[in-house]
Parts: C-alpha cells; structure tokens; sequence
C-alpha cells in the first residue's frame, strides 16, 4: 500500500516537473524564436539540439522557413531532453506531442501564459501567446537596428508592413534614442 501511494507521488512529481519543464521551453522558444502559437508543433529535439536550426512547414503564410536556435533555447531543451531520458520517460522526438500523439494545443498554450502571467502577479488578460512574438519582434530591433527585413524573414513575414507592425520600441528604448540624439547644452 505505501509502496503505491510512494509510486503514485513519484509520478505526479514527474508529470508536474515535465509540465514546468515544457512551459519553460514554451516561454523561451517562444521569447527567443518568434514563433506563432500554432508553430510550436514544429520543435523536435533533433532540430534543436543537433541541427541548431528549426524548420516551419507551411506556416500561416504558406511558406517555409528556417530559423536559427539560440543557445538559451538550446540550453532549456536540453534540459527537458535530460530529464526525459535520466527518468526513463518515452517521449517523441517532438517536444510539444503528448504520450497519445496529439500535439499541445494552442488552447493549452494559451492557458499556460496565462498562469504564468497570474504566477508572477502580472494581470492575465494582459498577457497572451502572442506577446511573446512581438516582444520577440521588439527585441530584435533594439538589439540589431532596423533590420526588418530579416526579422521578417525570421518571422515568416512576406510584407516589411507586416514585420513593422510588431516592432515597437519600449519606454527606456526610446529614451535612450531622444538622449542619444538630444542637443547637449555646453554650460
């Protein structure tokens, strides 16, 4: 009997942390590679951990498209495959397709960064999949200037219209802009 209830905990706490684990891989990924919510079903261990590149098939745009992987991202799923493996759990070369198959719905991602969001007293319906594209789409312009067209390209974008649309600069940004270019007065 305790033996059961010893078995049962053990699961549990494997099936919490493998849940955790990939909300991690969710949140950087998603942070780090601009993918749409739908996209996610395209992550496979391989590709990211030996080919360090992602191929996405058909996305919303009907194209294909390749994308580098950061080492952060390298690093996160590493860890998930690590874990996977040092507990004997099987699992599909796909990080985001459940033991029966099916994929992580976007319904499923979604409610994830909602908990996060709430988690980390942030107000959920601030926050949504989709955030995490544009801060991605943000970040790569503050980092690298305006290269719209190959965060474009990173992002799937057939029109600059598009890609420009999620590039807003945050707060600090733009003051570090105005006081960059700012007339200094010589007192």
């Amino acid at each position: 009997m305790i033996f059961c209830i010893k078995q049962r905990l053990r699961k549990s706490s494997l099936i919490k942390t493998i849940m955790l684990l990939r909300q991690k891989v969710f949140l950087i990924c998603g942070r780090n590679l601009g993918l749409r919510a739908s996209e996610f079903r395209h992550l496979s261990f391989e590709d990211i951990m030996k080919k360090e590149i992602v191929t996405i098939k058909n996305s919303k745009a009907g194209n294909h498209r390749t994308i580098p992987i950061t080492e952060s991202v390298k690093k996160v799923v590493t860890e998930l495959h690590s874990f996977l493996t040092k507990n004997n759990i099987f699992f599909s070369d796909f990080i985001f397709q459940k033991g029966n198959g099916k994929f992580i719905s976007t319904r499923t991602l979604q409610r994830w960064i909602k908990q996060l969001a709430n988690n980390a007293n942030i107000p959920a319906e601030v926050v949504y999949t989709h955030a995490l594209r544009h801060a991605f789409a943000t970040n790569f312009i503050e980092q690298n200037g305006e290269q719209l067209i190959h965060l474009g390209n990173v992002m799937g974008h057939r029109s600059v219209e598009t890609t420009r649309r999620y590039t807003k600069p945050s707060h600090s940004h733009m003051k570090a802009m105005m006081e960059k270019s700012s007339f200094k007065n010589a007192a």
